[in-house]
């Protein structure tokens, strides 16, 4: 093999080294992000009590009866055609019922006292394994025109990063009030800094001044007294 061959096939090789470890640093990157999002997403669907169920339910439009009805359910191992669609209506909010088929879940029933058109049986569900919301929906409870519909108008993640944007505009507004106070306490000090030198300086003139007349006044004094013993 000749000398620029093997330079060649350095080369070559030094390339292929870059291209994978640029695709598992891609990896790595898509793993950890998404490893982030859903810690994001659980911790905006994990509510610790009642009071923030309802508050979840009363940000999304919907005021509620704060006694629910609940009960536990099986998601079935096996889908049926209406499950199918029920769990496109979950799809479409964000959730995914399919991995918890087959396990026993916490329905909360909350009666909606102002859904448009429809002043009763209406009511909202919320899905929940534990504490962690994973579906809901809205209920009108009619034999005959009855319908089910997703429970929020938007998705799970379009709310997550609505969560994220009002965060970082808190933050940015708590900073921006800490660096107005900052300045304002820093024009205080450097003000209070002028008037104690300006008084400093006033006073040290004051005695200055004052040594000053009394050193005269005793050496006044003392001549006159030189010149009485003089007569």
């Amino acid at each position: 093999m000749s000398e620029n061959q093997s330079r060649s096939g350095r080369k070559n090789g030094k390339g292929i080294f870059i291209v994978i470890a640029l695709a598992v640093l891609g990896l790595l990157g898509y793993f950890v992000l998404t490893a982030k999002d859903d810690a994001e997403t659980e911790k905006l669907l994990t509510f610790e009590s009642a009071p923030e169920r309802v508050a979840f339910l009363n940000e999304n439009g919907y005021i509620v009866q704060p006694d629910p009805e609940r009960k536990t359910v099986t998601i079935p191992a096996e889908f049926n055609s209406a499950y199918e669609e029920y769990n496109e209506i979950q799809l479409k909010q964000g959730f995914d019922l399919v991995p918890y088929k087959g396990c026993e879940v916490t329905l909360y029933s909350y009666s909606v006292l102002n859904y448009p058109d429809y002043p009763e049986n209406i009511t909202a569900n919320l899905l929940f394994d534990g504490k962690l919301l994973i579906g809901g929906d809205i209920t009108y409870n009619d034999s005959e025109n009855g319908f089910t519909v997703p429970l929020i108008s938007t998705t799970i993640q379009e709310l997550l990063k609505d969560n994220i944007s009002t965060s970082s505009a808190s933050e940015a507004a708590v900073t921006e009030t800490e660096s107005d106070t900052a300045v304002t306490t820093s024009d205080i000090t450097v003000t209070d800094l002028e008037t104690t030198a300006e008084t400093t300086a006033r006073t040290k003139a004051e005695t200055n001044y004052t040594v000053t007349v009394t050193t005269t006044e005793a050496t006044v004094t003392a001549s006159e007294k030189d010149a009485e013993a003089t007569e």
